[in-house]
């Protein structure tokens, strides 16, 4: 794989685009650049704008780089729907699959979609596609029609949406998985594992959250009288905010579903010179609201992503043999699909093994306190 991969592009912007400058800036096929996506929200937690680059500041490992350009909505989407299958997700799931025709009317041509499960193990029901029919059709014939039980692997999953990404190929449209969940799971990653494959994969971790009152009140209880128990539950908030993603917590997921896919499509990026590093080292991404963005917006906030590992030939090809080494799948699914439309295919969670020596993702601090507890 040719160095441009994991969001470094190289390519000819020559779209409309918020520019740094004006006129907008054209930019060769030689040039290296990082897109970042990212969401400004308000007070209200919705999205702010318009911006211009002299509202941002971005910085690549603690150094200021110039804006080269901005973008909102530009270029195709790869998406994945994670959905959790275990035994508390079944109303959740059904309304996803009655809201999933008016969700996609959000998408647009050039846009493809996969479908997910996970519980214990990660299944692959439909590889990316741009048959937005066929992908409705497999949440309600196929995911709707399997059974919710089991355990929660919740990092493991959005860790096997992040390896089938890298497994398709790098091109130079936008990449997000969008994971519907209760985000109840038992540890299966490490989160800084998880952060840095989705890096890799240059994708951007959502989350369509369900939650009821009385759980929300069980974990208040948990966390006080038994920590012990929520020490071994994970959760997509690290994640999610590492990757620069969003979450849409609903008790309702037929109104929080199409309200989630039209924020990531037409979601801003910005885009910097790659600087000068050798291959494969991490790199970390702060990206802020300078004193102009600040004024523009007082107490707005910025979720973006916040690292990316600097492409090689050398990592990229590691990284592909890797991934066909533990999925073991690609070619054997190419067969089936041409023979048989539809075949499903299991991610083994117990043959995927950690390797020995892995980059923990930038720590970002402590994770905030515990809700208080709702009135009886």
């Amino acid at each position: 794989m040719k160095r441009g991969r994991l969001g470094l592009l190289a390519l000819v912007v020559s779209q409309a685009v918020w520019a740094a400058e004006p006129p907008a800036p054209t930019f060769t096929a030689e040039a290296n650049l990082v897109r970042v996506d990212f969401e400004v929200l308000g007070r209200e937690g919705q999205p702010v704008g318009p911006l211009r680059a002299e509202h941002l500041v971005v910085k690549d490992d603690g150094v200021r780089q110039e804006v080269a350009a901005l973008t909102e909505g530009q270029g195709p989407l790869d998406l994945v729907l994670l959905f959790d299958i275990s035994g508390s997700m079944e109303n959740a799931v059904e309304q996803v699959a009655a809201t999933a025709e008016v969700a996609f009317r959000e998408l647009r041509e050039g846009d493809r979609v996969a479908v997910m499960t996970f519980e214990e193990r990660s299944t692959l029901l439909l590889r990316l596609t741009p048959d937005l029919e066929r992908v409705t059709r497999t949440v309600r014939e196929r995911v709707l029609a399997g059974r919710f039980e089991g355990g929660t692997a919740l990092l493991a999953g959005v860790d096997d949406a992040a390896r089938y990404l890298m497994s398709t190929g790098r091109g130079a449209g936008r990449r997000a998985v969008v994971i519907i969940t209760d985000n109840q799971g038992l540890r299966s990653r490490k989160e800084g594992a998880v952060v840095n494959r989705l890096w890799e994969a240059d994708a951007a971790l959502h989350g369509l959250v369900t939650a009821s009152r009385g759980r929300t009140v069980m974990q208040w209880y948990l966390r006080i009288t038994a920590p012990y128990v929520m020490f071994l539950e994970e959760g997509i908030g690290g994640a999610v905010a590492k990757t620069g993603g969003v979450v849409v917590a609903a008790k309702n997921a037929e109104e929080g579903f199409p309200e989630l896919i039209r924020r990531i499509r037409t979601r801003p990026a910005l885009y910097y010179r790659m600087p000068a590093g050798p291959e494969g080292k991490f790199r970390k991404i702060d990206v802020e609201l300078s004193a102009a963005g600040r004024k523009a917006f007082p107490r707005a906030k910025i979720y973006a992503r916040r690292g990316y590992r600097i492409p090689g030939a050398e990592t990229a090809v590691a990284s592909a043999e890797e991934l066909l080494a533990e999925i073991d799948i690609e070619e054997e699914m190419e067969e089936e699909v041409e023979e048989e439309e539809e075949e499903e295919w299991d991610i083994v969670l117990q043959a995927v093994t950690e390797p020995e020596e892995e980059e923990e993702a930038v720590e970002v601090g402590p994770p905030p306190p515990p809700p208080p507890l709702p009135p009886m």
